[in-house]
């Protein structure tokens, strides 16, 4: 009914071989004559040379893709708390005449107001966080 499908080159996430003609047994017992590891005084336990063979070995590094998508995510967030902290000058104060920003003179570029200034910036939070 199911095709018959070759797992010997399939690989996981990680980059690791997957198996699938080895077959777990059903329980993990120290005092058996097929578990053949050993166990540390403080309860570590160390698998045997078939279970090192055969089990799914992981990276101990990530993958480059990994580092990739943290890195932009990471700029992301940094872009939108940046512009975040201005979005409200740009848009609440009229254009000055530049430095320094004192009394009416102050950063700005729309000149709307405050309150319209903070309804667009809930607008576009919530678009950012719940839309």
């Amino acid at each position: 009914m199911h095709a018959e499908f070759d797992h010997a080159k399939e690989k996981d996430v990680g980059g690791g071989i997957l198996t699938s003609d080895v077959k777990p047994s059903s329980s993990f017992d120290t005092t058996s004559p097929e578990f053949g590891g050993t166990v540390d005084e403080d309860g570590s336990e160390y698998p045997t040379q078939e279970e090192i063979d055969t089990l799914k070995h992981v990276p101990y590094t990530l993958p480059a893709r990994t580092w990739l998508v943290c890195v932009i995510e990471l700029s992301e967030r940094f872009c939108y708390y940046g512009v975040s902290g201005i979005f409200n000058n740009y848009i609440a104060n009229p254009y000055g005449s530049g430095a320094p920003y004192t009394g009416d003179n102050l950063p700005g570029a729309i000149g709307r107001g405050s309150a319209f200034a903070s309804g667009l910036q809930n607008y576009w939070q919530f678009w950012c966080y719940g839309g």
